[in-house]
């Protein structure tokens, strides 16, 4: 029973296969400033490598610096965003479908908080 259940869904669905990481040139990133993420796929080459589409979302501390991407062609190797506000930025990325292979990294944003918090 176990093999046909695996089969259906195997156990990596939905598992945290893709790494990200902040770029050299972003270590300490700031309000304002330019912030790199780089991905690494390669987790998920041995279930059947990385399916587009792929869904980015950067979670700000404030709703309104919520961003949504789609990347349909290609998968990025780097994504580049401004932080428009100080605190936690939260940045995931996803397989729309197939395999639902994700990843996600937490920065935390320096400078000034912004004046409505």
């Amino acid at each position: 029973m176990a093999d046909r259940l695996d089969e259906i869904c195997p156990p990596y669905v939905a598992d945290s296969l893709i790494a990200l990481q902040l770029s050299s040139d972003t270590l300490e990133p700031r309000a304002f400033g330019v912030v790199d993420v780089l991905f690494d796929f390669s987790a998920c080459d041995v279930n059947g490598g990385i399916v587009l589409p792929l869904e980015l979302l950067v979670t700000a501390p404030s709703p309104e610096n919520f961003r949504r991407v789609f990347f349909r062609h290609q998968p990025p190797a780097l994504f580049t965003f401004r932080p428009q506000e100080a605190g936690r930025h939260l940045v995931r990325i996803a397989e729309v479908f197939h395999n639902r292979a994700w990843g996600a990294l937490l920065i935390n944003v320096g400078g000034e908080l912004s004046p409505a918090r």
